[in-house]
Parts: structure tokens; C-alpha cells; sequence
């Protein structure tokens, strides 16, 4: 199996350094950018440090395409909010102008789209379709669910990543339905 990239902006904030050293401990391949130097030491096998302006748009998006990460974290913000007021507009081009560059790279190559089911496009996975099946009461009530709280459970049912986990909140969500309860 082809070990998954894991593109990490931010490299140089604690959350972003944070989240590297998570992904390193599991094995993951790791791309980093951030400003300047890297402020993490050459700590493992499989990490690399890249300065990248992320408000340059061309460039982070040649260097997203290059790097073809399945994962992309954006760590990278402006976070200090007295140096927020006083350097507006470079506050609005790292937390906003700089996001738009790497949701359209993302979406440029189809990792947006592949990200998550919009609420839309969501499909009762077949699992917790089972579990309706053997509650009719439960189901009845599901379908009778807005969109934005049948998103809610198919979201947070999707989320979830371990077998016994999901089957647990399965078993919830059922009996959640079953007694005409809604998370929103």
C-alpha cells in the first residue's frame, strides 16, 4: 500500500507543529510549509520542510499540484489579534485570501470534491441502513428528518473511523430516532 502525504501549512505554529509530530508517531508522510526557516529539527524520517509564501497563489497551487498530498491540513493563520488590527490586510490575505488559494488548488485536481459528501449528495451509508430496516420506528422518523439533521448523523456516522465505534454510534443515532429525538 502506497503510504499516504500529508500536506501541513502552518508548520512553524504550535498547532501545526503539533499536528506534524501526530502524523510523524503514526507514519504518515509529512510536507510541511510555513515562513522562514523550519522551527522543527530535522526530527524524522518521512518529514519535509518547505518556506512557502501561502498568499502567493501560484505558487502554493505549482507546489500542491507538484507535492500531490492526499491530505491537506491548513494549519497556517494569522492568529495574534493585536497585530490582526494593526496589519489588516495581511491578516485578511494569510486567514482568508490564502485558504481561497488552497480550497481552489484542492478543487482544481479533485481532492475537494473526494474530501466529504456535501449534505446534498449524502447517502445512508449501508450499515446504518440495516439498522433502520430493523427498526421501523426509527426509520419512519429518519425520513421525516430535515436535511440539516439527517446530514448530521450521516456526517458524524462518516466521521468515525473505527468498526466498533461506528457500530456503537449506529446503535445510538437508532435508538435516538426511535424516541423522536434530534441532534439539532
Amino acid at each position: 500500500m502506497e503510504e499516504m502525504k500529508i500536506l501541513v501549512t502552518g508548520a512553524n505554529g504550535l498547532l501545526g507543529q503539533t499536528i506534524i509530530k501526530q502524523l510523524l508517531e503514526k507514519k504518515y508522510e509529512v510536507v510541511a510549509t510555513g515562513r522562514g526557516p523550519s522551527r522543527m529539527p530535522a526530527i524524522a524520517k518521512g518529514f519535509s520542510y518547505n518556506d512557502i509564501d501561502i498568499t502567493d497563489g501560484p505558487a502554493i497551487a505549482q507546489f500542491i499540484i507538484e507535492q500531490h498530498p492526499q491530505v491537506v491540513v491548513h494549519a497556517a493563520a494569522m492568529t495574534q489579534v493585536d497585530q490582526c488590527e494593526l496589519h489588516k490586510q495581511d491578516c485578511y490575505n494569510i486567514n482568508v485570501t490564502a485558504t481561497r488559494f488552497i480550497i481552489d488548488a484542492a478543487k482544481a485536481d479533485g481532492r475537494w470534491d473526494a474530501a466529504y459528501a456535501s449534505a446534498s449528495k449524502a447517502e445512508v451509508p449501508p450499515d446504518l441502513q440495516a439498522a433502520l430496516d430493523a427498526n421501523p420506528a426509527a426509520a419512519a422518523f429518519f425520513a421525516t428528518l430535515t436535511g440539516a439533521n439527517r446530514y448530521a448523523i450521516l456526517y458524524r456516522i462518516g466521521a468515525v473511523k473505527r468498526a466498533e465505534t461506528r457500530a456503537r454510534k449506529i446503535a445510538e443515532f437508532v435508538a435516538m430516532l426511535e424516541r423522536h429525538e434530534t441532534l439539532h
